[in-house]
């Protein structure tokens, strides 16, 4: 079995856990090399950056934008975060994560230039170190090819260390309330951290459902070159799914980057709303072991299990018609939360009919650093229990999951995993335990 964590232990033991350390100024003499190289290369039209900031649906936009690129034979480097197995998933050309050993080159190359990074700043600068060298490669072999780099904002925007790079094209898929200690309290303070990205000169293509929003970003903000919001255009169905609207913000900036066009027509809309681009792991991601089916859908905070949950209600008309579930079981747990956010999470579930015969609440906290505590997680439980009328199903505490997965599952069932991406990632770790 692979060692998943063999990059990512060694990346802690040098700059410690993941977390969030602002500072650009700080930052922009040890990224200058890869930035003033990307500046040069913008302006030779042989490099285009693409930065998706956001609340939610940025990594399925980065996902989907890459491999519409890559399939269409174009060269594409990604940085994405978190990641579900390891560490090397930020890291992508093309699609293929790094390779372990590539990474711990670019580990060592910071320790031989005692350079001093947190881990996400560690980790971004690896994806520059590698992907810059393989780029000026691509570019000795062909002069004329055009490379795209897309990069995934892991919190805000502003203070984010992907923001050192000028983006020609963003994308903003949605603003909700989300990491309010550092981005503000309210929507127009966390869109203006988000905002920080855009350039006079960046195009700017978004997806907010919140008019209040358009109309500040019109009235407040930054003018972009060109500022094309879905919504605001009448582009948006009503019945779109957020995965629906994130897919054709996607398709805008992978035809505006290959041709120019700020418009999609419907033969290609409707080829690609049949045949979606890969939305990356974690996102409706499947895996079938001892016959039985798990579904992976990454949902971190509560807007994203409001839309989650309100996609699953518009799938599960017919099996509510038929008195069975959606899911025979859900398998859910949260990366640190206030108790609020998470009961307001899991109420959801248990208020919405006929998703589930039963939901597991599950603690990671043995492994992962980032995990809710599983006394966090008990109290919480055993408040539902004592105040909640469970529509969806039996609601258990369970912090021996991992032993349990298949306990009384009949075969061929569908499983729903949710919550944190780093609980998918340790539920699809201890998935291959049962190979």
């Amino acid at each position: 079995m692979k060692d998943y964590d063999l990059a990512l232990n060694q990346l802690i033991a040098f700059c410690g856990q993941e977390t969030f350390k602002s500072g650009l100024d700080r930052l922009r003499p040890i990224f200058a090399p890869f930035t003033s190289l990307a500046q040069q290369l913008v302006a030779n039209n042989q490099l285009q950056i693409v930065t998706i900031a956001g609340t939610n649906g940025k990594g399925q936009c980065a996902f989907q934008l890459s491999d519409l690129l890559a399939k269409n034979e174009k060269e594409v480097f990604t940085w994405t975060s978190p990641h579900i197995l390891s560490i090397e998933e930020r890291v992508r050309h093309n699609l293929r994560p790094i390779s372990t050993q590539d990474f711990l080159n670019g580990l060592e190359e910071i320790k031989k230039q005692k350079l001093s990074l947190s881990f996400y700043e560690a980790c971004f600068w690896i994806f520059c170190f590698h992907s810059f060298l393989k780029i000026q490669d691509i570019l000795q072999s062909n002069i004329n090819s055009k490379i795209t780099i897309v990069l995934e904002v892991g919190l805000g925007g502003r203070l984010d260390a992907v923001n050192l790079f000028d983006a020609q094209v963003v994308l903003i898929p949605s603003i909700g309330r989300d990491h309010k200690e550092y981005l503000g309290e309210t929507t127009r303070e966390i869109l203006t951290e988000k905002w920080g990205v855009v350039r006079s000169e960046s195009v700017v293509f978004s997806s907010l459902n919140q008019k209040y929003l358009r109309d500040f970003c019109q009235q407040k903000l930054l003018k972009s070159s060109l500022h094309i919001d879905i919504f605001d255009r009448g582009d948006v169905d009503e019945n779109w799914c957020y995965q629906q609207r994130n897919l054709y913000l996607s398709l805008l900036a992978y035809f505006y980057l290959i041709d120019q066009r700020v418009d999609i027509d419907a033969q290609s809309l409707s080829f690609y709303q049949k045949n979606p681009p890969f939305m990356g792991p974690g996102r409706h991601e499947q895996m079938t072991r001892r016959g039985v089916s798990f579904i992976f859908i990454g949902a971190h905070n509560l807007d994203g299990h409001r839309a989650m949950i309100k996609q699953l209600a518009s799938e599960n008309q017919g099996y509510c018609e038929q008195s069975r579930p959606l899911y025979e079981r859900v398998f859910i747990s949260f990366s640190q939360r206030d108790n609020d956010e998470i009961y307001s999470c899991l109420k959801g579930f248990l208020d919405a009919p006929c998703i589930s015969r039963s939901i597991v609440l599950s603690s990671f906290q043995d492994l992962h650093p980032r995990a809710a505590s599983a006394v966090q997680l008990e109290a919480i439980y055993h408040d539902l229990k004592c105040t909640q009328a469970m529509t969806s199903g039996e609601l258990r505490f369970d912090p021996e999951w991992s032993k349990n997965i298949f306990k009384d599952l009949p075969a061929h069932s569908k499983v729903l995993v949710t919550g944190s991406y780093y609980f998918i990632g340790e539920f699809q770790k201890a998935l291959q335990m049962f190979e």
